[in-house]
């Protein structure tokens, strides 16, 4: 019988070994969606100007993010300010010049329990693919989403002043 620990590996050198040894494919190991948790929350994206957030300078600020599950309940409770944007800001302001909150670009990740999606809600008129690729990895965003976006010059949710 051999003993494995932690510290070491056994060496599989093909499928026979794994089946010898019990051992699936490490797809048989996926989580279904269904039973899988989706991280939520709010987020900035902080930058000098629009143009260096578009060329890919920007710091991703999401200071909260909460588990929820394939219903979109969330796993924890939290204080409803520490999911809003313009409560959450009075904890970072003074790192960021003491701007108001809604002075950089900001959006939130949620998750719809109808269409069973995560939803990025981001603000239009940005680079969008390096912002995508940097919200799907600060949350851990691997399928199943949807860009839901906001237009900052028709004064809705998500405006910012930054220019």
């Amino acid at each position: 019988m051999i003993k494995i620990t932690k510290k070491e590996k056994l060496p599989i050198r093909d499928e026979v070994d794994k089946e010898l040894l019990g051992l699936v494919s490490e797809s048989a190991y996926e989580m279904r969606k269904e039973d899988d948790l989706y991280l939520v929350g709010p987020f900035w994206i902080i930058g000098k100007s629009v143009e260096e957030i578009n060329k890919g300078n920007f710091e991703l600020l999401a200071p909260t993010k909460v588990l929820v599950n394939y219903d979109g309940d969330y796993t924890t409770k939290v204080p409803k300010s520490e999911f809003l944007h313009k409560f959450l800001w009075n904890k970072y302001k003074s790192k960021y010049n003491n701007v108001v909150y809604n002075f950089y670009p900001r959006g939130r990740i949620s998750f719809n329990s109808e269409d069973k999606k995560t939803w990025i809600n981001i603000p239009k008129g940005l680079n969008e693919s390096l912002i995508l690729e940097a919200l799907k990895k600060e949350y851990d965003i691997k399928r199943d989403y949807e860009v839901k976006y906001t237009d900052p010059t028709s004064g809705n949710h998500y405006m910012f002043e930054l220019k």
